[in-house]
């Protein structure tokens, strides 16, 4: 008995002495893990050379442990850190070692294959195209069955060709590999795959997609454990919102991925935003800012990572103070400075040069633009490379030079304008505009095709977005060229007649220059419609120079264009402080007289009908509200009425006057936490001239199914204006159910409303603009969607003011009056009325009319 307890004992001793050690084992196993982990998460961060030390720590445990999968899992982090540190001799070390440690197990072909992939990633870091292919084929050879390894092969192919300046071919690959990760979780090849795409729509000008896919990207890498991607992604979105015009969006994203990586302590990343800030200051000459930001670049810059930010800084900043010496030796220094491209320098020397006026600099300097372009077959450059050869050329007196280059950037830009996306190509309006605006200045010899080329800019801007309006954004080549390329991309690397082939067909793709083809509006007929007898068109122009110019159209009377004595700027700064001054009700008459005497005196017009043709912030400016003598204001003596552009007004008149004689009135009070405590009695009173009911609480359904049956529409309700992306500009109806009630003007666009129907707007800031430059807005919206007159508000006036102007405009309307006559009326009936300040311009100048004013 005693020899089986003491049987017993000892195998109990030897139980608990073998759970001890196993217990020990796996315990030494989950730190390895850990740790592996830990380096994993520091990988993720950016903290490249703490994940380095963090994963060989790692390795060195796990080998005493004869751990080959964790060895394997380390070694390959480590692999990873060494690449990103740029360490590659070491890199390919590791992995060579891991590839034999997993090699000894016949059944881990997924890991070897994985490991094949990090061999392709470091071969392609190096530019060891070839090599790098080798691999990534070879992974996919390893595991055919893997989805997410021939995804890694697609993504493989589809960066080098990005970075072989193959975009297109880059394109068809990495869609490819979109579909692949589709149904997958979050993974950093995903993403990479979302940013690449995103980059190389970017060069294809497609901007609707490059914008798609860099807000996929921070959305998906925000809530992942990749916190260094989400910071780039925050980057390549701010610089994607900027090439669009959303240029307060852009400012915000860098302000918040530059708080994230201060915060984060990523003085890298932390510099990539204060770069940023430092040139959009200096592009847009805002000295003290980009000094202040270059300020916080030299604080951060401990490593030296961006030396070559902070000397152009300096250069720039040297030459807009005026300090020319400075600036070039700075220049010169940059000059023997490594960057990131070749256009950089070249781009600002540019812009340095217009400046100053040396236009034989100019030509000097983009000519080697041009070079650089044409080798990278880099299109989005040649617009505006052949405008400022166009500016040059002008400015030098070689016209016939500026006007060929000229016809090169406008030929691009109408191709261009044929694939944007309806937000986006708003944003990108500017040198397109610029170039029109040139060639109006150089055919200013021969007003009527000077008038008519002013007028095909208005009317063209306002065109192309109702034609283009529910259309997505094709791809910028054939399909016949996409098979091509994706035939001869399989075979790339592998012989170089292949990838001279591909370079010859993406060529074709860029430097062709299409023929210039322009559908000038004829506007010498004018003189045929009976309502312009006695009125006067103006439309306002602003040259390249931002000079003002007004062409004035009166029947049977000479075309004139005026050189009007003010500036852009200045018209800039009178149409910001005319708003505050109306707003803050302290716009006298005598305000009203100084702004005629600049804008509208010259013009020498005694026509009792004005129709403004407004340009950039001119758009800001309540006509009506002027005094052509200080003692009354101009809408009590003329008609006043808007149009976009005179062709669209002459196509207007052309059809017979409308019949208009039903009405149907919305109302919703509410919004969020505002409320408008009149519109109600404001819908229903407008509503009782006509004879009928008004929807009240009115839904975007109570609208959509009358659209097309009314002849007048009446809206009161709050509205909300975009002005970077007025396409997403709404009218607040109710909530119902799933509809959030926010009627957008791009929704509006799809929405088409009886032809020839009139639309008051009588909500608030529902005329406004984007960043002056066209007529982009709800009123906007309801002219594409149909209507042939919009009456609108300039800004937030007074809801029991609108209830009497709405109220007295219908009642003389349907006496038949024209609606320019019952606009005015209605003004009249404020302007009288001395109760509660009734006649300031406040509460009747917002009201404007656009279109057809009969």
């Amino acid at each position: 008995m005693q020899l089986i307890n003491k049987t017993k004992q000892i195998l109990v001793f030897l139980f608990l002495l073998c759970f001890a050690f196993i217990l020990n084992a796996y315990s030494q196993t989950s730190r390895i893990e850990i740790q592996i982990e830990k380096s994993q998460t520091e990988f993720d961060n950016g903290d490249y050379a703490q994940a380095l030390e963090t994963s060989q720590s790692a390795v060195e445990k796990a080998k005493k442990e004869n751990s080959n999968q964790l060895i394997s899992e380390g070694l390959k982090i480590t692999a990873a850190s060494q690449i990103s540190l740029q360490r590659y001799g070491e890199a390919e070390i590791s992995l060579n070692e891991a590839l034999r440690i997993v090699s000894e197990n016949k059944n881990c072909s997924v890991q070897k294959s994985e490991i094949y992939i990090y061999f392709a990633w470091l071969w392609r870091t190096q530019r060891e195209f070839a090599k790098a292919l080798d691999y990534s084929r070879k992974a996919v050879a390893e595991a055919p069955m893997s989805k997410h390894i021939l995804g890694e092969h697609y993504l493989n192919l589809g960066r080098i060709l990005f970075s072989s300046g193959y975009d297109i071919s880059a394109i068809i690959w990495l869609e490819k590999a979109e579909k692949v990760f589709e149904s997958e979780k979050t993974s950093s090849a995903k993403l990479d795959n979302y940013r690449f795409l995103h980059l190389a729509w970017a060069y294809r000008l497609n901007y609707q997609k490059a914008l798609a896919y860099a807000e996929n990207l921070v959305k998906e890498a925000e809530k992942s454990r990749f916190k260094r991607i989400y910071r780039q992604a925050l980057f390549d979105l701010s610089s994607i919102q900027s090439a669009t015009g959303q240029k307060n969006a852009a400012h915000r994203t860098i302000e918040k991925g530059r708080q994230i990586s201060q915060n984060e302590n990523k003085r890298y990343q932390e510099g990539l935003f204060l770069s940023s800030l430092l040139l959009s200051s200096l592009y847009e000459y805002e000295v003290e800012n980009a000094s202040k930001h270059l300020l916080g670049l030299e604080k951060i810059n401990s490593e030296n990572a961006y030396s070559f930010e902070i000397l152009l800084g300096k250069a720039v900043i040297s030459a807009f103070k005026n300090q020319p010496q400075i600036s070039e030796k700075l220049f010169s220094q940059l000059d023997k400075m490594e960057n990131t491209s070749e256009y950089i320098l070249p781009s600002w020397k540019i812009i340095i040069a217009k400046r100053n006026k040396e236009w034989e600099k100019v030509i000097k300097i983009n000519q080697e633009l041009l070079e650089l372009t044409e080798k990278d077959n880099f299109r989005d450059g040649l617009p505006e490379i052949y405008l400022d050869f166009a500016l040059a050329y002008l400015h030098l007196g070689q016209n016939q030079k500026s006007l060929e280059n000229l016809e090169k950037s406008l030929s691009l830009i109408e191709e261009l304008r044929q694939t944007q996306n309806n937000n986006l190509s708003l944003g990108l309006m500017e040198t397109h505009h610029n170039a029109y605006r040139l060639l109006v200045q150089i055919k200013s010899d021969n007003p009527q095709e000077s008038f008519e080329l002013a007028d095909f800019l208005k009317a063209r801007f306002l065109k192309d977005k109702i034609n283009n309006s529910v259309f997505k954004t094709g791809t910028n080549f054939s399909p016949e060229i996409r098979q091509k390329l994706e035939e001869l991309s399989l075979r790339f690397s592998d012989d170089q007649d292949i990838v001279s082939e591909i370079e010859k067909t993406e060529k074709l793709v860029t430097s062709q220059i299409p023929d210039l083809n322009l559908t000038k509006p004829d506007l010498t007929e004018l003189n045929s419609i009976p309502e312009l007898d006695n009125a006067a068109i103006i439309s306002y122009f602003f040259t390249s120079d931002r000079k003002l110019q007004a062409f004035v159209w009166e029947k049977e009377k000479s075309l004139k264009i005026i050189n009007v004595p003010i500036t852009e700027d200045e018209v800039d700064f009178y149409a910001k402080t005319t708003h505050q001054k109306i707003k803050n009700l302290i716009f006298f008459k005598k305000d009203g007289k100084d702004l005629y005497d600049k804008i509208l005196k010259p013009l020498n017009i005694s026509s009792k009908h004005l129709v403004i043709v407004p340009d950039k912030s001119l758009w800001k400016i309540p006509f009506q509200a002027l005094s052509s003598d200080g003692q009354k204001y101009l809408i009590e003596d003329k008609l006043i009425s808007y149009t976009p552009s005179v062709s669209i007004l002459f196509e207007q008149l052309k059809t017979p006057k409308q019949n208009r004689q039903t009405l149907q009135a919305f109302a919703n009070p509410s919004y969020e936490n505002r409320f408008l405590q009149y519109v109600n009695a404001e819908a229903a009173s407008v509503a009782e001239i006509y004879t009928t009911k008004p929807k009240l609480n009115a839904t975007v359904g109570d609208f959509e199914r009358v659209a097309d049956k009314s002849d007048i529409f009446h809206f009161s309700m709050h509205a909300q204006v975009n002005n970077e992306q007025p396409l997403e500009s709404f009218l607040a109806f109710k909530k119902n159910g799933n509809d959030d009630g926010l009627l957008t003007v791009e929704e509006i666009l799809n929405v088409k409303l009886k032809k020839g129907s009139l639309v008051f707007l009588a909500s608030c800031d529902t005329n406004n603009v984007l960043n002056g430059e066209g007529f982009v807005s709800l009123a906007w919206g309801m002219l594409a969607s149909g209507a042939t007159t919009v009456i609108s508000a300039g800004w937030e006036a007074n809801d029991k003011s609108t209830e009497v102007f709405s109220k007295t405009f219908y009642q003389n309307y349907k006496q038949g009056n024209s609606s320019a006559e019952a606009v005015q009326k209605a003004s009249l009936e404020l302007i009288k009325n001395k109760a509660n300040n009734a006649h300031e311009p406040y509460y009747w100048a917002d009201f404007t009319l656009s279109g057809d004013f009969r």
